[in-house]
């Protein structure tokens, strides 16, 4: 009997302590999730407002006569597609702290962070020729078009890793 109430105590210990140890990593895990979830959205949102920001200066420069792009609406539109791309490639980074380990979503992190660095690249010359005096409407709109490619495809990517982490963000909007 002795024996016996030996054996159900160890058993009953045994349980609660696996039961305590799948919490404890239920926890770990819900604090990565959270901290996806965060800058997941994050950056998504970014991305998103990114080309939000392009569309709008686009559209003001098509309703613009030629050659009168408003100077300081092309410098504002340029500056806030900068900011949103360098919000989204922060964000981007810091899920890569949390995918340590994770070679899939490293590897699915990495397509991301490397057309966020295509969208900063054509945000430059987009910079440049929306900061000239006379502004290069039709330069600068081309650089937008190339900027929404890079940021479409960053955002499909995204979007396929959030669902895989199940993170829900809003959709990509195609163009």
């Amino acid at each position: 009997m002795k024996h016996l109430v030996t054996r159900f105590v160890l058993g009953a210990l045994l349980v609660a302590f696996a039961a305590t140890m799948s919490f404890a990593q239920s926890g770990a895990d819900a604090k990565a999730r959270g901290r996806y979830d965060f800058y997941g959205k994050s950056s998504s949102r970014s991305m998103r407002s990114a080309r939000d920001y392009s569309r709008d200066y686009r559209q003001h420069v098509q309703a613009s006569p030629k050659a009168a792009v408003d100077a300081a609406i092309a410098k504002d539109a340029a500056d806030s597609v900068g900011m949103c791309i360098d919000k989204a490639k922060k964000d981007v980074e810091a899920m890569r702290v949390e995918a340590a380990g994770d070679k899939e979503t490293l590897a699915s992190l990495d397509l991301v962070a490397e057309k966020l660095a295509e969208a900063a690249k054509h945000h430059k010359k987009m910079h440049e020729l929306c900061c000239k005096e006379n502004v290069d409407g039709e330069g600068s709109m081309a650089c937008c078009k190339d900027i929404d490619k890079a940021l479409e495809a960053a955002g499909a990517e995204h979007e396929k890793l959030m669902k895989r982490l199940g993170v829900a963000t809003a959709p990509v909007e195609k163009k």
